[in-house]
């Protein structure tokens, strides 16, 4: 064995080591999800699991017909890419059809048909390079094209299990182009031993990223959301409503909410009717406020929010709407229909005025809805600096 000849096998084994441990980590992932993240680490599983197979069967390909090696090699290949294509369907809640399997199959019967085509009757090893190249290099696009399409805006582990897709297209790709330049089965095949070795471990990080930053935000919106209601929580609207206030530069509008005899609803339909309610009343405000809107459940049955750029008439607007949409409400439980009622205390703040201080401003006017009978909006005075 000569120099170069070691240094390729080791290149291969390199990979070997890195596809298993890609198994490894992807099936104690794949342990701790379910639904579709479940199915998506599964895929990505056996995505490393038949890149896996591919490199072993490159590493002692030496030891077998090469019609088998031919068969073996490109439908382990292609359908790695699938793998791939279908844990990014899973990740974005598409459904892995029949027809999807359908499809592979089909293309893997057409690649390796095409492939001993062109090995037996021309002999043409350059051709079934671009063939494998240019599949393969599709498949992994369409990977990237279904992160890019379906990414969530602040997604990082999905762009960057796209970025990972691309890097897939490429290592297709390099060798390919390499032999139109420099037609040497050797070039071939340090190039494709190389490329893969990259593709490998950028695919391994990015998948396990993926993962790791769903995980991240996943415990960032818990702690940043209401449970029950998925509003923002008391914490974190103050965070916000000190920035807009004191950092920001427009005026606003800041009303607090508090659901009419709540305890009484408790009392007499239970805490499931109490929640149930407080569900509704919530969706019904979050529904109606206008774009940009800062909404947030304060405690129990009280919610805030916050207007920014917007006056006093204009708010009245939007939270009479709310008031009387809330009124309309007949939430059912298994103990009769609960119809609530809420009270509104809006207050007009301007850029600088302290949080408390317009906290204070729109409790007040809470205070007077609640003296004037409940059901009703009170506008409180102007809060200056």
């Amino acid at each position: 064995m000569t120099a170069f000849d070691a240094v390729t096998l080791a290149s291969i084994f390199n990979n070997i080591i890195c596809s298993l441990i890609g198994c490894f980590f992807l099936f104690q992932v794949s342990r701790n999800q379910s639904g579709h993240k479940k199915k998506a680490a599964t895929y990505f599983f056996l995505c490393f699991f038949f890149l896996g197979s591919a490199f072993t069967l490159m590493m002692i390909r030496v030891w077998l017909p090469i019609v088998f090696s031919i068969i073996m090699a490109n439908g382990l290949y292609v359908t790695t890419a699938y793998m791939m294509f279908f844990g990014f369907l899973s990740w974005f809640r598409i459904p892995v059809r029949g027809i999807h399997i359908l499809i592979m199959m089909i293309n893997i019967t057409v690649i390796i048909t095409a492939m001993l085509f062109f090995y037996l009757h021309y002999r043409s090893f350059i051709t079934r390079v671009y063939i494998g190249g240019i599949n393969n290099a599709t498949l992994f696009f369409l990977c990237f094209a279904v992160c890019w399409r379906h990414r969530s805006q602040c997604g990082k582990g999905e762009k960057l299990a796209g970025a990972g897709a691309l890097v897939c297209v490429l290592a297709s790709l390099i060798p390919s182009s390499l032999m139109s330049v420099r037609p040497e089965p050797a070039l071939f095949q340090v190039s494709m031993t190389i490329t893969q070795n990259l593709g490998c471990y950028f695919v391994l990080g990015a998948l396990l990223s993926l993962f790791l930053f769903d995980q991240i935000d996943w415990h960032y919106r818990r702690s940043v959301r209401d449970e029950l209601t998925g509003l923002y929580n008391r914490r974190y609207f103050n965070e916000q409503l000190d920035r807009l206030l004191v950092r920001g530069s427009g005026k606003g509008c800041l009303a607090l909410f508090d659901i009419d005899h709540f305890k009484k609803v408790n009392d007499t339909f239970g805490h499931d009717a109490g929640d149930l309610a407080v569900q509704r009343v919530a969706r019904e405000i979050q529904e109606s406020l206008p774009p940009g809107a800062l909404v947030a459940r304060y405690g129990g049955e009280e919610f805030v929010c916050f207007l920014p750029e917007s006056d006093e008439p204009l708010a009245r607007h939007f939270l009479e709407h709310i008031r009387q949409k809330v009124s309309d409400l007949a939430v059912e439980t298994p103990r009769g229909s609960v119809a609530v009622t809420t009270s509104i205390g809006l207050c007009q703040v301007l850029p600088g005025t302290p949080v408390a201080q317009a906290f204070k401003c729109a409790d007040d006017a809470l205070y007077q809805a609640k003296r004037a009978g409940r059901n009703t909006l009170v506008s409180s005075v102007t809060v200056s600096r």
